[in-house]
């Protein structure tokens, strides 16, 4: 069982985290329109062998858009 003080340190933690992870962030500009689809054959093959980890959809965006990238290729 968590004790209070521990929940508080966890939370804090996590905002740390957060605040890391928004310094790593880097701002990147669109150049090439993109729809969303699950396997985008003309943006190549590794996009569809690496789906996203998540269920999370993904952005439709058009160029000049500006997105905040905060991982990289591992």
């Amino acid at each position: 069982m968590m004790t209070e003080c521990s929940v508080c340190m966890q939370k804090i933690e996590q905002m740390e985290q957060k605040k890391e992870k928004r310094q790593r962030s880097v701002m990147f500009a669109v150049n090439r329109p993109f729809n969303g689809a699950l396997c985008p054959l003309s943006h190549g093959a590794r996009v569809c062998c690496c789906p996203p980890c998540m269920d999370e959809q993904r952005l439709k965006v058009q160029p000049g858009d500006q997105v905040l990238i905060s991982r990289m290729r591992k």
